[in-house]
């Protein structure tokens, strides 16, 4: 197992502690056990060099498993979380999984199983961070970019063709051309498809339409 993965363990049953403890060692994955969300909430620290993930009971003493994982998507911490329950209810297992959980585990549940549903939140963990890195490196991109080329990428986004962008704009289409080639080289891409899909892939093409509607400029 990579060093850089870590397992965040929110059970208030000791045995089931002690046995994921055991668990997790025995695999090589390092763990951090609470008894409580609040305790977690209150030594969590965000590591981006880390992949990280939540498991945690559905039903705890104070805030509840379903109560966190709506914590921490209201703070903006995308933490992959993994439910686990003694007490299965089918409605509020539909609404963490409708959340993004990752899995919900019913106790007793094999280990094997639980390594493969860590495995996916790994996955996803690392999925988030790629996005984010990328979302942070085309927002220091577009900072540089004027507004004329912001409303050229904007239509971009919107499939719009040059002709069209230029009438919409009341300039040339040679001068469209000329901000679509500043745009590629900014981006360091070669033609709108590849512009297109990075913007898409980062979930930025709201953001960058609202800032051009509004005529902002970051």
């Amino acid at each position: 197992m990579e060093e850089d993965r870590v397992v965040y363990v929110i059970e208030d049953c000791p045995e089931m502690q002690r046995s994921i403890r055991l668990f997790l060692e025995t695999v090589g994955l390092p763990g951090q056990f609470f008894g409580s969300a609040e305790e977690f909430l209150a030594a969590y620290r965000p590591n981006s060099h880390s992949m990280a993930c939540v498991v945690v009971d559905m039903r705890l003493p104070g805030m509840d498993g379903l109560a966190l994982q709506q914590r921490l998507a209201s703070q903006g911490c995308d933490l992959p979380v993994i439910f686990i329950t003694a007490f299965p209810e089918t409605t509020i297992a539909v609404e963490g999984m409708r959340k993004g959980a990752v899995d919900f585990l019913i106790k007793p549940f094999p280990m094997e199983r639980l390594l493969e549903t860590l495995e996916e939140a790994f996955q996803k963990s690392r999925r988030s961070q790629q996005t984010e890195a990328l979302r942070h490196h085309l927002n220091t991109i577009l900072q540089t970019l004027t507004f004329r080329e912001r409303q050229v990428l904007a239509h971009l986004l919107k499939g719009t063709e040059v002709k069209q962008i230029a009438r919409q704009l009341s300039i040339t289409p040679k001068t469209v051309l000329k901000h679509r080639l500043h745009l590629f080289e900014k981006f360091g891409l070669s033609n709108a498809v590849e512009l297109v899909q990075m913007i898409h892939q980062a979930g930025l093409e709201e953001q960058i339409l609202a800032e051009v509607s509004s005529g902002k400029l970051v």
